[in-house]
C-alpha cells in the first residue's frame, strides 16, 4: 500500500526531487513509515492541510529574517529558487555552474547565504539591490581571449 494511501493524503514532490522509489515497511504507521522514507532519501517534509510537500531542501525563515537551510548534493538553482519562494526576495542569476551542492546553514542573513553558495565559484559576485539579489557572472576576470587577466 503507498504512503498516500495510507495517510489519505497527496504526497506532492518539489522540482528537488526526482525519480521513483519503493520502499516496503513493516509498520502501519504512518508517521513512522514516511519519516524512514524522507530520511533514507535526505528528503524534508511539509504537512499541508490536504497534502505533504516533500523536497530535497529544507528552508525556515525565522522571526528576525535569518534563514535556517539544509540540502545534500542539490542543484545550486533549485537551492535559489527555494531562497526566493521561503524569502520573497527575488535572486536573479546568469548561467550557473552544473552540479550539487551540500549545505547546513543555521540562523543566517540572505546575503550570507548567497555568498556561502557562490564561494566556490569566485567568477560569481553576488551584488543586492534595494529589492532582489543578482549573481553575476564577473566578465572583467576574462580578456577577449577568455583567459584570465593579471
Amino acid at each position: 500500500m503507498a504512503l498516500a494511501d495510507l495517510s489519505g493524503k497527496n504526497i506532492i514532490p518539489d522540482k528537488s526531487v526526482t525519480g521513483i522509489c519503493s520502499y516496503y515497511f513493516n509498520t502501519d504507521n504512518i508517521d513512522e513509515a514516511l519519516t524512514l522514507f524522507l530520511k533514507s532519501q535526505n528528503l524534508y517534509i511539509n504537512k499541508l492541510d490536504t497534502a505533504f510537500s516533500v523536497s530535497k531542501i529544507y528552508t525556515k525563515l525565522l522571526a528576525d529574517s535569518n534563514i535556517t537551510l539544509t540540502t545534500k548534493d542539490t542543484d545550486i538553482k533549485l537551492v535559489l529558487d527555494k531562497l526566493t519562494i521561503e524569502t520573497g526576495i527575488t535572486i536573479l542569476y546568469d548561467t550557473l555552474p552544473r552540479g550539487g551542492i551540500s549545505l547546513n546553514i543555521k540562523n543566517l542573513k540572505l546575503n550570507v547565504i548567497l555568498e556561502i553558495i557562490m564561494k566556490k565559484y569566485p567568477e560569481y559576485k553576488v551584488e543586492k539591490n534595494n529589492d532582489y539579489f543578482y549573481i553575476k557572472k564577473d566578465q572583467s576576470s576574462k580578456n577577449s581571449s577568455g583567459t584570465g587577466t593579471k
